[in-house]
């Protein structure tokens, strides 16, 4: 089977880009909506936290799936839900439902998640995975430059539920685009494991070390830049007085800086860099960025606040742009006889952690910039300790 690689590929990360602005382009809108339901950050809030926890669920179960139907089936049939879905929450009349309907749409987009990274690995070989992951990737630079600009716009003119209107129409879009470009890439349907072999295979890889300090790292520097993201419209809108047009444009920032993390990437991968000297650069960068960010709580101007925590948040979302393809191959590669399980295990790890950070930090919204900026100097540091700890472990085997 001949397939042009990248222009595959290019059409997985706008399908990813598309399933990832369900969480950006209503973000703006979180205060609103919570005006309307009369409830409070936290509650308002639960719509991320729920659609993290479906993406979590959808990641551990779909890479069977994919495994036993095709990648094709899967694609075709999560967009199809993800239109629905979408459409769906822009009439609900009560907050229950959106955020049922939440935890659908998580469901869902997990197999964009999931299902684009077994196409990668059924096309492409080891050095090829870190190019076309990282191409993956531009759909999470996409993503929060777009999304958040848009849903701002759309909420100003409309109201929010439009954000998820518009989402179902764009999903209509891709549904015909993959329909035309996606083959079926798997060489061989697989039976779906039973559920005693399947709880051995997640023992074993949870028992294997190296892919437990890179999941880790993945998985920490996830709920770093998640609890900025779930408090983000609450501090810089409700507290520092933002416009929400003007608060959208922080994203487009967030999203400059990642794409400068992913082309240094690609380039020093095209050099042969090893894959864990750029995870180390990474979050030694994530790192200053998180303690950078805790100067805000000694600040006491608006705008000072506002330049502290944007500069932080840009400083660890660029350097997750430049960790995360390469601790995620590590991962693969630490358990390289079951890709689809370790990939899937991976995203339900990061996406349950991201979830309960996001429903944690939400608990103190009365001081939104401190529990933020705590919480993100804390994950990183732990980030940077699982490090530590897997390269003296790597350094004790060699002796």
């Amino acid at each position: 089977m001949v397939v042009d690689k990248k222009k595959l590929v290019l059409v997985l990360a706008m399908t990813l880009a598309l399933g990832l602005s369900s969480t950006d382009i209503y973000l703006a809108s979180l205060p609103r909506l919570a005006e309307e339901f009369h409830v409070d950050a936290d509650w308002a809030n639960l719509t991320l936290s729920v659609y993290t926890a479906g993406m979590a669920l959808g990641c551990l179960l779909c890479g069977f799936a994919s495994d036993r139907f095709g990648r094709r089936r899967m694609y075709l049939g999560a967009l199809g839900a993800y239109v629905v879905a979408s459409a769906a929450i822009g009439m609900m009349p009560d907050l229950e439902a959106v955020i049922a309907l939440r935890f659908v749409q998580g469901l869902v987009v997990a197999v964009f998640v999931i299902t684009s990274r077994q196409v990668i690995a059924d096309i492409c070989d080891e050095q090829e995975m870190v190019k076309y992951t990282a191409i993956l990737t531009m759909g999470i630079i996409l993503s929060p430059a777009l999304a958040p600009v848009i849903g701002a716009y759309i909420a100003h003119f409309s109201s929010w539920r439009m954000c998820f209107w518009v989402s179902a129409a764009f999903g209509l879009i891709m549904l015909l685009l993959v329909a035309w470009r996606l083959p079926e890439t798997l060489p061989q349907p697989r039976p779906l494991p039973a559920a005693g072999n399947l709880l051995r295979e997640y023992r074993e890889i949870l028992q294997n070390r190296q892919f437990l300090c890179y999941a880790s790292i993945i998985t920490l520097c996830y709920c770093a830049f998640f609890s900025f993201l779930t408090m983000s419209s609450f501090i810089y809108i409700s507290e520092l007085g933002v416009d929400p047009r003007w608060f959208s444009k922080i994203f487009i920032l967030l999203a400059l800086v990642y794409l400068i993390g992913n082309t240094t990437l690609q380039r020093l991968n095209a050099r042969n860099t090893a894959k864990e000297k750029m995870v180390y650069w990474g979050l030694l960068i994530s790192l200053a960025g998180a303690y950078f960010s805790l100067l805000a709580m000694l600040a006491w101007d608006h705008l000072w606040i506002g330049i502290i925590l944007s500069v932080g948040a840009a400083m660890m979302r660029g350097a997750y742009a430049l960790l995360q393809a390469p601790a995620q191959v590590l991962t693969m590669l630490a358990c390289s006889d079951r890709p689809g399980t370790t990939v899937g295990l991976i995203f339900f790890l990061q996406f349950v952690a991201g979830a309960l950070t996001s429903a944690g930090v939400s608990v103190f919204h009365e001081y939104a910039i401190g529990a933020t900026v705590i919480t993100m100097a804390v994950c990183l540091t732990l980030a940077m300790a699982a490090y530590g700890v897997e390269r003296r472990r790597v350094a004790t085997a060699g002796v």
